[in-house]
């Protein structure tokens, strides 16, 4: 593989304050069985807490692969996933928060999809809910159909785990709003205006 390539993946993480999370969090991506190149973006927005210190540990052994973005002060949520996501080299953006995890065969999955599924503007996976033990106790949904458009989206609501989003990154500028607060639900319905959404159930 050509190390001085452009990713095909930017994992767009985004953390504030997360030390309890964050190390597993940017692990599980790490540990990600891909056959091809994928970089880590981290948003600390100002973390008070021990989340600095970790990602650049963790940076420390993955120049390659990690770049951390510092905010001197903190930008709130909305801003630093922008900028984080601005950031982004690959041909395809994942978003992931700092509190969140991937489980093992997440990223490959996700991008198969896309090869099998030209017309998918972003495709989303289901996810797990666990507890502070990390017990399973339920799943964000039962079955859902492969790919759908905006009104299965608006008829469902805001059913998408944000932590699974994969977008195309030439939609970004037209995905992404130029400033202000946001709902994860403005992304997921202006990614179903480019094409359809799919899913892994």
């Amino acid at each position: 593989m050509n190390s001085s390539a452009a990713p095909l993946v930017s994992i767009c993480i985004v953390t504030y304050n997360h030390e309890k999370y964050i190390s597993q969090c940017i692990l599980s991506v790490l540990n990600q069985q891909a056959d091809f190149k994928f970089e880590i973006i981290i948003g600390d927005d100002a973390s008070t807490d021990k989340t600095s210190k970790i990602i650049a540990e963790l940076e420390k052994s993955n120049k390659e692969i990690i770049r951390i973005l510092h905010h001197k002060k903190n930008i709130g949520a909305s801003r630093n996933y922008i900028t984080t996501h601005n950031a982004a080299s690959g041909k395809y953006i994942a978003h992931l928060d700092g509190d969140d995890f991937w489980l093992p065969g997440k990223l490959k999955s996700q991008i198969d999809f896309f090869n099998r599924h030209p017309e998918c503007s972003a495709v989303y996976s289901n996810a797990v809910v666990i507890d502070k033990f990390e017990k399973r106790i339920g799943t964000f949904n039962k079955k859902v159909q492969d790919t759908f458009d905006t009104s299965y989206l608006l008829e469902r609501g805001n059913f998408l785990n944000a932590s699974s989003l994969i977008y195309r990154s030439n939609l970004r500028e037209k995905i992404l709003p130029s400033n202000g607060e946001f709902l994860d639900y403005k992304i997921h319905l202006r990614c179903s205006a480019y094409g359809a959404l799919g899913y892994i159930n």
